[in-house]
Formats: C-alpha cells, structure tokens, sequence
C-alpha cells in the first residue's frame, strides 16, 4: 500500500505561496518568512473581497493581535463602523472572526542590492507583508485561469503547469521520481520532500538542463543554425497595463473608457493592479525577485509568443517546427534556422510586436551560431563533468567471504581534491572562460556528486562501511567548493555553497556516522567560512 506523509496541513494552503514565492536565495540573508507565515496560519489571516472593498479578516480569541494587524495591513480604526466580528468554533473553541477595511493598499518594497556583473548590481526586492498575502490571495482564486494562460505558446520551456501538491508518496514510484540535490523550482513529473514552489513547470528548472536535453539536439539536427536573443531589462521595462492587453486585447481595452474601467475586473486587471499595489502604484517595471513576477512576464511573453508564430504564418508561410523552431526561456529565445534570411524576418516581427507591450530586444547580446552548435561554455561544462568523474571516485567492489557465502557488494569512496582543482582552472584557460560563468554549473554538479556519495555509503553494508573514508572525501569536496568560492564570492554562489554544507550536516547526521569523524568536517566548515567572513 502507498504510504502518504503530508508536507502542509491543507489548512495553510491559502498561505502557502508566502513561503513558496519569497525564496530564502532572493532576500537579504537574515531575512525569513517563517515568523509570518507562522502568524498568518495561528491566526487563519486571510483576504477577503466585498463589493469594491478589501478586507483581512482573522481569529482570535481576544484582541491581543488587533494592532498587530492593524499595523500590517494599514486597516481603518476598530471603533470604525467597518469593523466587524462573529463568534465561530476553531478546534474546540469559541474564538472571535474578525475583518477590518484595508484603506490603502499600496505598499513601498524594500530594495536591496546584490553584484550582478563585474562592476554592476541586480536590485531585487521584498515587498510588504500585507502585499505577499494579497499574492497568496490571488493564487487561491486565480491559479487555474494562470495556468490556462500560461499554457498558451508553444515556445515557451519553462512555465508553470500545475499547483505542487502537499503530500508525499512514499513508494518506488517516488523514489525514483525524486531529483538528486535541491531545484530551485519544481519540475512536473517529480516528487519533493520538501514544500517547493506552488506550481510545478514545465519543462526546464533552469537553462542548463535546456542544453543537454533531447530537444535542444534534436533541434540542431533539423536546422543547422541558431540564433539567441534577449529582451533587455525585461522585468524594469515591462508596463504592467501589458497584462489586460495580452489577456484580452489592446484595441478592445483601449477602445473606449468604460472598456478600460471594465478591464481592471478581468484577471488581466487584476494582476495588474495587484503588481501596481505592491510597487507604490508603479506601472513601468515590475518588482524583482519573487516567483510571482516571473509568472507576470510568461503571460505577457506567451502573448508575444503566439502572436509571433501567426504572424510568421499569415505574412512569411513560415511554420513551427518545419521552416524554423524556437524556444525560449523566461526572457531568452533560442531561434533555430537554415536560413538567415528566415532569421531576419522572425527577429524583426519579435522585435515589432515586444515594442507593442514596451520592451525591446537587446541587440548587443545577440549571437549567432552554426552547426555544430556549440559555445565555449558548453565545452567547459563537459570538461568539469568529465574531470568530476575522474576525481570524484565511487567504485564498486565486491568481496567474497572464505566461507563462501553470499558475494558482499560494496562502495569504495575517494576524492582527488588538489588535481580536481588544478584540471578545473585548466578547463577555464583552455575554454576561455571566467569563473563567474562555470560556477553556477560546477557547484550544483558537485552537490549532485556529494548525494551520491552518501546514497552510495548508505547502500554498503555496515560491515564494510568506512565513515573516515566518507568524511575525507567530504572535506575534499570542501576544499574544492571554498577554493573556487573564494574566487567570486556572490551571492547565488553563496546560496549554493550553503545548501552544499547543511545537505553534508544532514548527510552526516542521518547516517549515524561516529561524532570524532563528523567533527572533522564540522571543524572544515567552521574554519573556512570564518576565514571567509
């Protein structure tokens, strides 16, 4: 029989996406969510909507919280005539359900800075509290419609497809299904055992699985040549009235006033608003960092997306996936061709029809490719897995007893750490590429690499297990982590070296290895990151 564990009380599933959609890599590192979702699912927070109002309504058995929530979420005086409240049971007991009026809903983010290029910084943002539960709020009515419009284009690899459940299978299917290391997003078809993003997508959780994939080849193999594009700044120059425009259509929005006012009570209008809400009523640009803002730009994209593939048809008889074929990624198209004049055209109607919801292509980063299609940083890519194989050793052996019994299997872990190191920096001279751009790759390979050495530990009989064995290759992995760490020290580098350790400390801590062998690697770890700091 399946076992099932459930990752989320259903209960909490309104506020889930204050978790899912503001992610521990994307704030300021003493920053977390937890205290607040913890008050929000205490006090069963949630938004309510009634007639042309907002409200936030709650449970409380006194009035304890009131300014709490009053200061949150901007709410009108309690001895207002807005304020209301009703007795209902919650577990057992009598407790009060409060709402009070929101009055004003637009909130100032909280903007931080982090390095981004050699000598420029991305700004990313956090935005209000009582915002991130209007989020949570319009995932809970809207998240069918947003699927519906995310699955609109067929360029498009990577979009949301379905909201992530909250229980775990715990069988053969799962465990198969499971990925090695941690994903940013969740991909569909995959299980989790932690609470990820609140939808799973499809097809890629970052580029790079793009590139070794079968389409990717497949794709070269029918068209010799590639174009790569990218809209510039897509997130700072997207106008969020593009939303009503791409979920309905421009003319019929802009046609006449009350189209207008009309629009702002479709789900376009919504989103809209929402994002103006969180941004001081900003409408060029959108606030960087949370996952809600990439989905923002996926409808506005996928709008792009089909009008494009029409157009080439109606104007050029160019089909999809016979004249040409394009995949893109968030903000980055990848266009395949046998003609450079087919090129042309496709870029030049992209480029018209972005500039009709106010973003442009960036010029300056194209590039074109030929068959083979390949750049410099897929060869060094390949050259870091082989050099992970090589250095990063986990052989299997056999022993067979003199007794003659059963043939024992067993791992035999080692790590070559000073050549790993020294054939890695070969690889960048050789490759002509910088550490900034291969340190992204080699560290989430390296985290993949270390779960296999502890599935592999696990797997051997305790009678031939060697926890020293185990730990020393840890630390050797360490070194290479802090000595290509310290070479550009940033701060998505930082989230992976992190998760790199606690993954280790679980590691050591879930297969009883003896203390003296853990605190080695303990002692590594404290050591380098002081030296770090």
């Amino acid at each position: 029989m399946t076992n099932r564990k459930r990752i989320l009380n259903p209960k909490f599933k309104y506020q889930r996406p204050v978790l899912t959609d503001v992610l521990p890599f994307e704030v300021p590192p003493s920053f977390s969510n937890g205290g607040f979702f913890h008050f929000l699912t205490k006090h069963n927070v949630k938004i309510k909507l009634k007639g042309d109002e907002t409200r936030v309504e709650w449970e409380c058995g006194t009035n304890e919280v009131d300014a709490v929530i009053s200061v949150i979420f901007g709410t009108l005086p309690q001895n207002s005539n807005n304020f209301c409240a009703k007795t209902v049971k919650h577990d057992g007991n009598d407790v009060y359900k409060r709402n009070w009026t929101i009055v004003q809903k637009w909130t100032k983010p909280f903007q931080f800075k982090i390095s981004h290029k050699e000598n420029d910084y991305r700004q990313l943002t956090v935005i209000h509290p009582r915002n991130q539960l209007m989020v949570a709020d319009f995932y809970h009515r809207n998240s069918a419609q947003i699927l519906f419009q995310c699955e609109r284009s067929d360029f498009s690899i990577r979009r949301p497809s379905s909201v992530v459940k909250s229980t775990k299978f715990s069988d053969r299917v799962c465990i198969t299904t499971q990925p090695i290391g941690h994903d940013a997003i969740e991909e569909a078809g995959k299980e989790y055992e932690n609470l990820g993003s609140y939808f799973s997508y499809k097809s890629y959780s970052n580029i790079f699985k793009f590139y070794e994939h079968y389409k990717y080849h497949n794709a070269e193999k029918k068209f010799g040549k590639l174009l790569k594009l990218d809209v510039s700044k897509c997130f700072d120059s997207i106008y969020t009235h593009s939303m009503p425009w791409t979920t309905l259509s421009s003319a019929a929005v802009k046609s006449t006033k009350n189209s207008i006012k009309q629009s702002q009570t479709t789900f376009g209008g919504r989103f809209d608003n929402l994002m103006q809400c969180m941004n001081q009523g900003e409408t060029n640009g959108i606030v960087i960092g949370p996952e809600f803002s990439r989905i923002f730009a996926e409808i506005i994209l996928q709008g792009v997306d089909r009008k494009l593939e029409d157009k080439l048809i109606l104007t050029n008889q160019l089909y999809h996936k016979k004249d040409y074929g394009i995949f893109r990624y968030v903000d980055d198209y990848f266009i395949f061709h046998n003609s450079n004049s087919n090129a042309e055209k496709i870029s030049r109607h992209l480029e018209h029809l972005l500039k009709e919801v106010k973003l442009n292509l960036n010029m300056a980063k194209l590039e074109r490719f030929e068959r083979p299609i390949i750049t410099n940083l897929t060869i060094a890519k390949n050259k870091v897995s082989k050099i992970f194989t090589d250095h990063l050793i986990i052989d299997e052996k056999e022993d067979a007893p003199k007794d003659g019994g059963n043939v024992i299997k067993f791992y035999s872990l080692k790590t070559r750490q000073e050549r790993l190191i020294v054939d890695f920096k070969t690889v960048l001279v050789e490759s002509d590429v910088k550490y900034k751009d291969l340190l992204n790759y080699a560290l989430s390979a390296i985290e993949r690499r270390a779960q296999k050495y502890f599935i592999s530990y696990k797997k051997t009989p305790d009678s031939h297990q060697k926890p020293k064995q185990l730990t020393k290759s840890m630390i050797g992995i360490l070194e290479f982590c802090f000595f290509v760490y310290a070479a550009s020290p940033r701060v998505n580098f930082s989230v992976k070296l992190t998760r790199i350790i606690s993954s280790m400390v679980d590691g050591l801590h879930r297969l009883n290895v003896p203390r003296d062998e853990k605190q080695q690697v303990f002692k590594y770890i404290f050591d380098n990151i002081k030296r770090e700091s």
